[in-house]
């Protein structure tokens, strides 16, 4: 039976028969690096996200605003591309009855 030790997670190799552990992660990366200016948008955003969604976990509103911060002109084509999404919003050409 599978087992998480200190060490990582111990199993047995199920050819050999052999106990094993597969290391745990070493986490050494600080993150993103923003500008003061970016830091202060990134604390606004998690700021009205939590306010927004409050049961979601924090970390991951963390790793979306982080993607959004690093990736937006990404995201923004996506959306974009998803017609059911885009079905939220008016073009600009479009003229109200």
């Amino acid at each position: 039976m599978d087992a998480l030790k200190r060490e990582g997670l111990e199993y047995v190799d199920e050819a050999t028969g052999e106990k094993k552990v597969i290391p745990r992660a070493n986490i050494d990366d600080d993150g993103y690096k923003y500008t003061m200016e970016d830091q202060a948008k990134k604390d606004r955003l998690m700021k009205s996200s939590i306010d927004m969604y409050p049961d979601l976990d924090k970390v991951m509103i963390e790793i979306l605003v982080d993607h959004y911060m690093n990736h937006g002109d990404k995201l923004e084509e996506m959306m974009k591309e998803d017609k059911d999404y885009m079905k939220r919003f008016k073009t600009v050409n479009q003229v109200s009855p």
